[in-house]
């Protein structure tokens, strides 16, 4: 069973802000009951659809589909509690990253500057480069060995906290085969790869 955030938002949510505690245990629960009952094994659980997350990350910001808006912070980690209660039913939970996909315009400007993805939306050097953006939303460029590092560390880091069976990279696509997108990097490209070929070369680096 798949689980997007857009599947879950009003489990995490209740109005405009993270549902209570006890609420939350209880309507997941029951998605997974029905999981079980169903005859399913697995869980994959959307837990960074924009350069955010779904549960407290030293390196993303709180995602807005858990706490209503960038810049707040949770009162509990809902990603643990869907381990603990998923683990009790026995079933396997993995979990599923969107690594180049930010947030709007409008979005990324309220996410603090501690995390790398703000930092570099507020760089003169950075904006266009690192972060660039595409039809109102930004994109990481992982034409950088320091973008394609962040979304490892990202990764690491849910293996290092969560007892996960699987992390899966979903949409690790580039959002337009316009040359505009990442022409500096490309330009200082000494190689003979073609864009495209370029382009896979550093998904593939990642």
């Amino acid at each position: 069973m798949w689980l997007s955030q857009f599947d879950l938002n009003g489990v995490y949510m209740s109005g405009s802000t993270q549902r209570s505690e006890s609420s939350y245990r209880t309507m997941m629960a029951t998605i997974l009951d029905n999981c079980v009952t169903l005859g399913l094994n697995t869980i994959i659980i959307q837990i960074r659809p924009n350069g955010d997350s779904m549960y407290p990350s030293e390196y993303y910001t709180m995602s807005k589909y858990v706490v209503g808006a960038y810049g707040r912070n949770a009162t509990y980690d809902p990603f643990k509690i869907v381990i603990d209660l998923a683990h009790e039913r026995n079933l396997s939970v993995q979990a599923w990253i969107n690594p180049l996909r930010l947030m709007s315009s409008s979005d990324i400007a309220k996410v603090s500057s501690t995390y790398k993805v703000a930092e570099w939306y507020q760089s003169s050097t950075y904006n266009g480069k690192y972060v660039v953006l595409y039809n109102n939303y930004y994109y990481l460029n992982p034409a950088y060995e320091e973008v394609r590092q962040l979304i490892i560390d990202g990764a690491v880091e849910i293996c290092n906290l969560y007892d996960v069976d699987g992390v899966h990279m979903d949409d690790y696509f580039y959002p337009t085969t316009a040359s505009s997108f990442d022409s500096a990097a490309y330009n200082s490209y000494t190689g003979s790869l073609s864009l495209a070929n370029w382009r896979r070369q550093n998904l593939n680096l990642l």
